[in-house]
This record gives structure tokens, sequence and C-alpha cells, in this order.
């Protein structure tokens, strides 16, 4: 994760630095196209059409800089929803071991199983339970902090996958009980 980071956290630098020259570059090339349609004729034909093409290759370098600053976002999104969607599983795991658990209780001709299985049931149960309530509670403290590190803005495509998160890990809080 800290490899991750610190390399993203270089590309976003590479992308601001080419932007901001790519931007530069685009500018001066604007203003020499202007300049030369004072010089004559013949010259200012020559040197457009010179411009132009650099024009041109600047306008690709932009449609490739778009794609890294996309490619960038991307891995910026799957790097922060990682630690999320890990703590989710483990939260899922633990709510599905207390199903498990709890499995005694649901069955039909309850009253024909012993009381030492009921009572074993229910330890097996609680103890299923407490780790599940730990799970979901780490899980909500995930999810936390990566809308504050991302700072989650309404409508983003990093608030949008948390919040789908989010409601994923309440449907297992909602399975489990253990709000």
């Amino acid at each position: 994760p800290e490899e991750s980071a610190k390399a993203i956290g270089e590309c976003d630098a590479a992308e601001k630095v080419a932007s901001s020259l790519l931007h530069q570059a685009q500018g001066f090339i604007r203003a020499k196209l202007l300049e030369v349609k004072r010089y004559t004729a013949e010259l200012s034909k020559s040197m457009t059409e010179q411009l132009t093409e650099i024009q041109t290759r600047s306008e690709a370098t932009a449609k490739k800089l778009a794609a890294f600053k996309k490619d960038t976002s991307e891995r910026k999104l799957a790097s922060l929803l990682s630690e999320v969607v890990d703590s989710i599983s483990a939260a899922e795991k633990k709510v599905e071991a207390l199903a498990k658990a709890a499995a005694p209780f649901s069955k039909d001709g309850l009253e024909e199983v012993s009381v030492e299985e009921l009572l074993a049931a229910q330890e097996e149960t609680q103890a299923a339970q407490k780790e599940a309530q730990a799970a979901c509670l780490e899980a909500r403290k995930v999810i936390g902090s990566k809308q504050k590190e991302a700072g989650a803005a309404k409508g983003s495509e990093s608030a949008t996958e948390l919040g789908k998160l989010q409601g994923r890990l309440n449907a297992e809080i909602g399975r489990a009980s253990c709000r």
C-alpha cells in the first residue's frame, strides 16, 4: 500500500508538471500563429504550416496526458478501495460464521435438540457474534477513514464506490444484527 501510494503520488505530480508545460507550449504556439500572420505571405504560409504541425502534435500529447490522468485516477480509486473491500470481506466471513453458529436455533424440531447442544451452540453463537460485531466495526472505521482520505465529494467516483461498499457492509450488519 505504501509503495502504491508513493507511485500514485509521483504520477499525480508528473501529470501536473506535464499539464502545466503542455498548456504553456500550446499558448506559445497560439501566440506564434497569430504573430506569423504579420509576416510576408510566403513566410507566413510556411511558418503557419510548421506551427500547425507542432500544434497537432501537442493535441495528440494532450490526449495521451488525459489518458494518463484517467489511468492514475483509476489506480488511485483501486488503491483506496482495496483496504475497504478487504475489511468488508472479513466482516462478511465473520457474519457467515455467525449464521453457521446460529443454525441450530433455526432448525425445525428444536425441542428435540439436547440442552447441552443448545448451550454449546449458544456459546458458539455469542462468540461468533462478538467477532462479527468487531469485524463490522472495523470495516466501518476503514470506510470512514477512506472517505476522509478521499475527501469523498458528493457525486465523485470514490464517493459512489464507497457508498456502494457502505451499503454492502450495512447489509451484513443487518444480517448479523450487530448494530
